[in-house]
């Protein structure tokens, strides 16, 4: 899979950013203020991303990662699959279920996608 590499750099960027606090299980949780690794690249690649009304009333679920018609780049709406036929394991589960930090995660994206 082809990933834009400008858009892939932002999403690295911000993951190591310090500024989104870990989370599991959603996209984003309002009460916490957190995120999984795949909320922080809705968060600063999703046009209207703060506008998506698919949660639970304190989340924006995993399972409402934001389809294209919402803005989101196709790629994204791809990559947690991607992710799993190369290295046999979702990104989404390396950040919920394996415990990988956002700059462990950064670091596999980066391995997997990132152009020399």
């Amino acid at each position: 899979m082809r990933v834009p590499q400008k858009q892939l750099k932002k999403w690295l960027e911000a993951l190591r950013s310090g500024e989104y606090r870990q989370d599991r299980l959603v996209l984003q949780n309002f009460k916490t203020k957190g995120y999984c690794c795949l909320g922080v690249a809705c968060k600063v690649l999703v046009p209207n991303y703060d506008k998506i009304t698919t949660f639970d009333g304190n989340n924006i679920l995993i399972g409402a990662l934001p389809k294209t018609k919402f803005g989101a780049p196709k790629w994204l709406t791809e990559i947690d699959d991607d992710v799993a036929k190369t290295t046999g394991t979702r990104l989404s589960a390396y950040n919920d279920i394996e415990g990988f930090t956002f700059n462990e995660i950064a670091d596999l994206l980066e391995s997997l996608y990132l152009e020399e």
